[in-house]
């Protein structure tokens, strides 16, 4: 297959196509197939894409420079290679990347089944993906709750995140109920006089003020310990792994960065 770079787009337009190789990359649009800046460069890494840069053909070396032009496009080449190899199909959100409601953190990809997937199916909306994932470096303070809360809500399936450091991908899952957990976690105090109302009714008002003063603080003591054992939880869940396609020339720069 062959393909030109577009620098106004980061993208590539693939010129030639010969046998199923491109199948699960790219989307089309108006009859013509375009690749994404990963999929572009894991394609010539993998010696599957010829590519062209104003004319001229590129190896790996000169497309690594050409796309890879910040931290954050180098940490989701890592992540995108890391999934790839593990047989995953990894594409772009449909409707570009899901920001949450804070900070930097947003969806980066859908990942599929390879076995089931189908690219039109996948580019309409009406395959779902197994999960989503955010991309995020190692050196990056981490997310607050009510962010992963927000983002989780936004998903259209499962949200995992990748934390890129080096050549190494830590990827950590996060459900729905987990999600709303985080959220009540970080609200602190001010979501427990609801649920105490909510559970007593209306038997909390007839509490003398000692009584409440008491529940008050038990209630704060429980939300800093479970503050503490989700904490400690997320860090035990954490699966480190070791992208194996990682070339040494994407080893060079990840240290230039």
């Amino acid at each position: 297959a062959a393909a030109e770079w577009s620098r106004e787009r980061r993208m590539a337009l693939v010129t030639a196509s010969k046998g199923n190789r491109l199948n699960g990359f790219g989307r089309s649009e108006r009859g013509l197939q375009w690749l994404e800046a990963e999929e572009t460069l894991f394609l010539v890494e993998e010696r599957a894409l010829s590519l062209t840069i104003d004319g001229a053909a590129a190896n790996f070396q000169a497309a690594l420079r050409e796309i890879l032009d910040s931290p954050e496009a180098l940490w989701r080449y890592t992540a995108f290679v890391h999934f790839n190899q593990l047989g995953w199909i990894c594409r772009r959100p449909r409707e570009g990347p899901i920001v949450a409601r804070s900070g930097h953190l947003a969806v980066d990809f859908e990942v599929f089944d390879a076995a089931s997937f189908k690219r039109r199916a996948a580019t309409d909306g009406t395959l779902a993906p197994h999960m989503c994932i955010a991309v995020t470096g190692y050196i990056q303070d981490p997310p607050a709750l009510s962010q992963l809360s927000a983002l989780s809500r936004a998903c259209r399936a499962p949200l995992s995140i990748a934390v890129v450091g080096g050549s190494d991908v830590s990827v950590m899952s996060f459900t729905s109920s987990e999600a709303h957990m985080c959220e009540l976690l970080e609200e602190g105090p001010r979501w427990w006089p609801r649920s105490l109302n909510a559970a007593f009714g209306r038997a909390s008002n007839r509490l003398t003020a000692g009584r409440l003063a008491a529940i008050a603080a038990a209630a704060a003591i429980a939300v800093v310990g479970m503050s503490m054992l989700w904490r400690d939880r997320a860090s035990l869940r954490r699966m480190t792994t070791r992208a194996p396609s990682v070339s040494p020339a994407t080893d060079r720069m990840v240290s230039s960065f």
